[in-house]
């Protein structure tokens, strides 16, 4: 029978499992992806195992985080633009920036 989880603790298995469901994949596709069993990525998400330094960055990759946001070192998320054309990217910089402009504005 599986511990319950505690909310206020970091649990490195259950940071994944969450990156993985918010980008709608199971772990058979992430296991397909970085040419991994799925039982390994079942053992990550179970925190029976821990996975090296490579696959970890290739796990912040898929999930479009940091390695830091997924090891709770950084309680922000971050939003990686590499793989979009340049003028999507300043597209998105620039609604960033007036999201960012309006909400210090409201809180004034």
């Amino acid at each position: 029978m599986k511990k319950p989880i505690d909310k206020d603790a970091f649990d490195f298995g259950h940071r994944l499992q969450e990156l993985r469901q918010a980008r709608g994949l199971t772990q058979e596709e992430v296991a397909n992806r970085l040419g991994l069993h799925t039982k390994t990525i079942s053992a990550y998400e179970n925190n029976d195992r821990f996975p090296k330094y490579e696959i970890l960055k290739k796990l912040a990759t898929l999930y479009n985080a940091s390695t830091d946001y997924i090891l709770n070192h950084d309680k922000r998320t971050s939003l990686y633009l590499d793989d979009l054309p340049p003028t999507k990217q300043k597209l998105i910089v620039k609604i960033f920036e007036a999201i960012r402009t309006e909400y210090e504005e409201e809180s004034d």
